[in-house]
């Protein structure tokens, strides 16, 4: 397994004993209350879940490793504990136990983000005309896009469209952290019609206007 880009096999004396286990989420939900003089409870799905919990363990044999794994096992950054994807994490709760056999004991509890992030939505897709690119994960992405032209510009992602006006060069659209700029500049006020999902399956992209290409990071996830 890997934390915050370091592998755990970077500790000779370490063993991981303890995974924990992948959990679905909590979905989050507006609640409205009991509808009057019925048994309804009205409520809305926003669409949003919640993070949660995964407890994991360590064993350390070597007291030389002890300090460098403490530190490891700090902060935030992404967790690689299962094949193709990775999970947004900060560690939440270090446990240590010093063992009677001189070994250390490190019970881990990471807050976990809802979404397993699948390492290929880190790949850049091309497209100098348009087509269309697959989202493999089993819920709506929410890609990085970077338009690189000028002037006016209208993007069709699936059936929704997305006016950019006085592009120069390039604009980016992160519509996971919403943000729109180009370089270290906030351009959100070039964008109008919201930002930019990749539905499950297949999505169709065009555009009108002066465009050389398009870069996209799908940000795939799943559940």
């Amino acid at each position: 397994m890997k934390f915050n880009g370091i592998d755990s096999s970077a500790f000779p004396s370490l063993t991981v004993t303890k995974k924990g286990t992948r959990q679905t989420p909590k979905k989050i939900y507006e609640d409205y209350g009991v509808l009057p003089g019925t048994s309804r409870a009205l409520f809305e799905d926003t669409g949003q879940y919640l993070p949660y919990k995964r407890s994991m363990a360590f064993l350390v044999k070597d007291p030389a490793d002890f300090r460098s794994v403490t530190v490891w096992l700090d902060g935030t950054g992404n967790l690689e504990i299962e094949e193709g994807g990775y999970y947004k994490s900060r560690v939440a709760k270090t446990d240590q136990e010093d063992l009677l056999c001189g070994w250390r004991l490190y019970e881990v509890e990471f807050e976990v983000q809802p979404f397993f992030w699948l390492g290929s939505g880190l790949e850049t897709v091309t497209l100098t005309s348009a087509g269309a690119i697959s989202n493999p994960g089993n819920l709506p992405s929410k890609p990085i896009i970077k338009i690189y032209g000028s002037g006016n510009i209208t993007l069709n992602v699936g059936a929704k469209s997305y006016q950019l006006t006085d592009v120069n060069e390039y604009i980016a659209i992160d519509s996971d952290l919403k943000q729109v700029y180009k370089e270290q500049l906030n351009q959100g006020k070039k964008l109008v019609g919201g930002f930019p999902t990749l539905n499950v399956g297949s999505n169709n992209i065009s555009w009108t206007g002066n465009v050389t290409k398009l870069e996209i990071k799908g940000n795939w996830i799943d559940l």
